[in-house]
Order: structure tokens, then C-alpha cells, then sequence
């Protein structure tokens, strides 16, 4: 037990580590982004920031942008900025939660709804991803 504790502190540890290098260099998000997937056994992780407030998402820096990725293949996100980013349900809802508080995806769409969207059918469902936090 003591080293399944001490395996979760470490983990934990480098987490909040590499967030706060991130926060003041940019290019540490990729090492931030592989930290959580390895503390929650994921193949790969995104960071998006979007201003909700200023209407739909929108790629490229406009309204929405990928801070930084892990795990994804290259041609996977470029489908993603040309046309997959505004059929996202995740982003529809996004404006009633609260600023600053940790979410999940179920918090913004129903899996029931997701899975009939253009989004999930036809880019998320292909990739086996299924949720985001």
C-alpha cells in the first residue's frame, strides 16, 4: 500500500509541477498535458481555451485554440480546425457553467445527445475518445 501511495504523490506532485512551469512558459504545456494522461491512464490530452462569453467556437485563436496536445495525430486536428471544430456540442452549453470550475463533458452534453452529433459521429466516435474534463 505504501508504494501505490507514494506512486500517487509523485504523480500528483510532477501534475502540479508542470502546471505552474506552464504558467509561465508556454511551450511546457505539451509535459503538463502527458502528466494527466498518465495520471488518468488516457492516450491522449488537449488544452483548449475559448471565450465563451464572445459567442460560438471559433479555431485558430479567434474564439477557441489548442494551447497545446498529446497523443493526437497531425492530420486528426487538422480535420478538427477545418470543419469538425464548429459542429462540437461540448461548446454549446459551455456559458452556463460556472467560470474557473472544473468540468466534465457530461456536464456540458449528454452522452444520449452527443453521440447523435455530427461531431461524434463523425470525428470524435472515430478516434475512441469519449470524454473531456
Amino acid at each position: 500500500m505504501g508504494d501505490s501511495v507514494s506512486a500517487y504523490l509523485d504523480g500528483y506532485s510532477k501534475i502540479i509541477e508542470s502546471i505552474y512551469e506552464a504558467a509561465v512558459d508556454s511551450s511546457k504545456w505539451p509535459r503538463f498535458l502527458e502528466n494527466i494522461a498518465r495520471a488518468v491512464g488516457g492516450r491522449a490530452t488537449a488544452l483548449v481555451k475559448q471565450d465563451y462569453r464572445s459567442g460560438y467556437g471559433v479555431w485558430d485563436g479567434k474564439l477557441a485554440a489548442l494551447t497545446g496536445t498529446v497523443g493526437f495525430d497531425a492530420s486528426y486536428l487538422k480535420s478538427l480546425g477545418e470543419h469538425y471544430w464548429m459542429t462540437n456540442p461540448w461548446i454549446w452549453n459551455s456559458e452556463r457553467l460556472p467560470e474557473g470550475a472544473v468540468t466534465t463533458s457530461e456536464m456540458f452534453v449528454p452522452n444520449s445527445v452527443l453521440e447523435r452529433s455530427e461531431w461524434y459521429s463523425d470525428w470524435l466516435g472515430l478516434s475512441e475518445f469519449r470524454s473531456m474534463i
